[in-house]
């Protein structure tokens, strides 16, 4: 399998749920390729996108921290950032 892996890459093992499974499939059927090569595809476009994501994220607490430490933000502004940022993490982490 080394020799294998210097030539190809590197196997990846991951647990998937079962509805994303079928989501990947179907998707690889419509277009006539391998479930490897979807999910190949899927993970070199997800990676420059969640790059992206995570430093606006950065920035953003940065902006937050600077105006927080400036004395700019009211406590009500913040409470209602941080109410809003609940609700949007109770969506994050789901795989469907």
């Amino acid at each position: 399998m080394k020799e294998k892996e210097k030539r190809n890459g590197y196997a990846v093992n991951f647990f998937i749920s079962g509805a994303l499974k079928e989501q990947l499939e179907e998707l690889a059927r419509r277009q006539e390729r391998t479930l490897a090569d979807v999910i190949r595809l899927a993970l070199r476009t997800a990676v420059p996108v969640l790059r992206g994501m995570w430093e606006a994220e950065d920035r953003l607490v940065a902006d937050w921290a600077a105006r927080i430490a400036a004395g700019s933000v009211t406590p009500k502004v913040l409470r209602a950032a941080t109410e809003l940022s609940s609700r949007d993490g109770d969506r994050r982490g789901r795989d469907s």
